[in-house]
């Protein structure tokens, strides 16, 4: 396993409703963003001597659906917390730095898109660890071969530490391709999901570099006035379907709209209320409709 693309190819089907069914969480649950945090890189540190040079482990983790449920809350609202923050830049009127911002948030969603299958990422001993909390899930072939590799382990998580130490950008856009391709989803969420595997196969980061890394580069000079742009003014670039921040704005409002509807089918199962996350999980999945 020498690259990400391989750990991700241990990822077996499933859909976002299995994942939410499958949890033994009792509602309500109990979580606070401003209080909770992941007991997980812990788990993964306190082991490291025991599974650490393995490239793929399948150990037990105690109070697993719990821990699942919590950190997918957390990375969800990490998620929301960055689309509020691009929200504030549009209403100021900071349009390319907004078209920034708003790229960071979808790199955030490629975290809460494997989150809500099942797979989150976290850093630890100085690397990324991939953790698949629903190994068991798959084909029935896949299904009866993991009960053979998994058979007396408790509450079982696949821990995938590849050979590259860091989940690069280009690594997370492939996890979201390679999870788009083998979900199982209702046939009204096909098109949608075919959609976020198309754009997520694109370049998706051109207009964030082009800022960043040119020294003179900035996309809509009455950013810097003194005066503010007109709120039809970022409607219409918010809306723009063909200039250079589209492919930005697209994959953030699909991602968008089909991860809250996925979050919500977990906050459901485990009695926890999605609203108190942020107002924007009311917002209509569009540009325009998230940050207008």
């Amino acid at each position: 396993m020498t690259k990400w693309d391989g750990a991700f190819r241990t990822i077996r089907r499933r859909s976002t409703e299995e994942i939410a069914e499958g949890l033994a969480v009792a509602p309500p649950f109990d979580f606070r963003a401003d209080e909770d945090r992941s007991d997980i890189p812990d788990f993964i540190d306190a082991s490291w001597h025991e599974n650490g040079t393995e490239i793929d482990s399948v150990v037990s983790l105690p109070g697993r659906d719990v821990n699942y449920a919590r950190d997918t809350l957390i990375c969800a609202k990490k998620y929301l917390h960055v689309l509020e923050s691009v929200k504030s830049q549009v209403n100021r009127g900071c349009m390319t730095w907004a078209m920034v911002d708003a790229y960071h948030a979808a790199l955030l969603g490629t975290r809460l898109f494997g989150a809500v299958y099942g797979v989150l990422s976290y850093s630890a001993r100085g690397r990324t660890v991939l953790i698949d909390y629903r190994p068991d899930l798959g084909s029935p072939d896949d299904v009866k071969a993991f009960k053979k590799i998994a058979k007396g382990i408790d509450f079982p998580i696949r821990v995938l530490k590849p050979q590259p130490k860091h989940l690069e950008q280009s690594d997370a856009w492939s996890l979201v391709t390679r999870l788009c391709a083998i979900a199982r989803p209702q046939a009204a969420d096909l098109p949608r999901l075919l959609s976020i595997k198309n754009l997520s196969e694109k370049k998706l980061s051109a207009f964030r570099n082009g800022i960043l890394y040119d020294s003179v580069a900035w996309e809509w000079l009455d950013d810097f006035n003194t005066v503010g742009v007109p709120r039809e003014t970022t409607h219409v670039r918010l809306a723009d379907d063909d200039a250079s921040q589209t492919l930005t704005l697209q994959v953030l409002s699909e991602m968008f709209g089909y991860m809250i509807d996925c979050l919500n089918q977990i906050c459901v199962k485990i009695g926890f209320d999605i609203r108190s996350l942020s107002d924007l999980v009311f917002a209509e999945a569009t540009p325009v409709g998230l940050f207008g």
